[in-house]
């Protein structure tokens, strides 16, 4: 090489100058409050204000800063927020139960009542037979304001860890067995009562009863409702079977209950997809409905009023239901010294084909 080589000179940065107006073209990155701050010639706070609507700042201030964020596409920093206010406005959602369409109905309108207040929901996933405390480690990793829990049971193990990290908590349709928590349910023992008040009046002589999971505070209530309901009227539970609130166990129930000598003349089920398992194999057998076998079940979801179970059920009120338990967990998470309360709701039987008309 000669001796003409030289060093490579940096290129300078531009930048502008200082005491410069902002201009649009600071904002090429992601836009900030302190951005629109710059650009509208106020305080970051006023920036903050304005975007609440707040009355202490003038209306011209206020449509002036929220243009300047439109046109930007300017959003707030919803973790930089969550750091001052020490509220993230994201709630927890324990879920054990996934095959089940009541829990996916639910689930739709969960998310609409909390969007409303906006909230954001993180959804959590137990399998069938394991704890809650084994999925509370991993939600605590995240700055949550609240924990609504449904469809699997609230351990003492878990129900502690929660209390101890001072978490709301609200169990969906589960009484709670603890101390801590609150709970919104349907009231499943007036329900299980309606049931049998119902099949007796339509004739029925032999009840039977498929239940839920074991561990299930839900089937429990149901069936207590039930058997009280059934000594009210003056008779006594002919058969019991386990359908594990899915539908195949409510279809081997049915074939227990075609089979049974003598064969129940009328079934209550602890769910409707456990009602729908017992209408197939009844069909499979050949079993008359209602004429031979009345069969109602619990919850009301969609399928139940579909042509080809037509099914009589209970319906839970589950619009309340939510409404209730979001309200339980907002009232906590504004004051969280509040004590534990449980709501219940009623619900309502849904006459339909699968029992005799009145």
């Amino acid at each position: 090489m000669g001796n003409d080589a030289r060093p490579l000179k940096k290129p300078r940065s531009k930048s502008r100058k200082s005491g410069g107006p902002a201009t649009l073209d600071d904002s090429a990155l992601r836009p900030t409050a302190s951005t629109i701050s710059a650009l509208a010639g106020v305080a970051p706070s006023t920036v903050s204000r304005a975007l609440k609507n707040d009355p202490s700042i003038s209306v011209a201030t206020r449509e002036r800063i929220v243009a300047l964020a439109d046109r930007l596409g300017y959003r707030p920093n919803a973790i930089a927020r969550s750091l001052i206010t020490r509220r993230s406005n994201v709630v927890a959602f324990i879920m054990g139960e996934l095959t089940n369409p009541f829990y996916s109905e639910q689930l739709d309108l969960l998310l609409e009542l909390l969007g409303e207040r906006e909230i954001q929901l993180m959804l959590f996933h137990v399998p069938t037979g394991r704890d809650v405390a084994e999925v509370v480690p991993m939600l605590l990793q995240y700055q949550l304001d609240a924990c609504l829990i449904a469809s699997v049971a609230l351990s003492s193990k878990a129900s502690d860890i929660l209390a101890q990290h001072r978490l709301p908590t609200v169990m969906i349709n589960r009484v709670p067995a603890h101390r801590h928590g609150c709970a919104a349910l349907c009231d499943n023992e007036g329900g299980g009562a309606e049931v049998a008040r119902l099949l007796a009046a339509r004739g029925v002589r032999r009840p039977a009863f498929v239940a839920g999971h074991a561990d299930a505070s839900t089937s429990r209530d149901r069936e207590r409702g039930f058997l009280e309901g059934l000594r009210a009227c003056g008779l006594s539970l002919g058969l019991r079977l386990d359908g594990d609130y899915t539908i195949e166990g409510g279809f081997r129930a049915g074939l227990a209950i075609a089979e049974a000598d003598p064969r129940p003349d009328g079934v209550f089920c602890a769910n409707d997809i456990m009602a729908f398992g017992v209408l197939d194999a009844l069909r499979r057998k050949r079993v008359a409905v209602p004429r031979q076998v009345q069969v109602v079940g619990f919850d009301d979801i969609r399928a139940a009023s579909w042509r080809p179970y037509d099914l009589t059920t209970v319906a839970q009120p589950m619009g309340v239901l939510l409404e209730r338990a979001v309200d339980l967990i907002t009232a906590r998470i504004r004051e969280p010294a509040l004590l534990p309360e449980t709501v219940y709701v009623a619900g309502s039987i849904k006459e339909r084909g699968t029992t005799r008309p009145g």
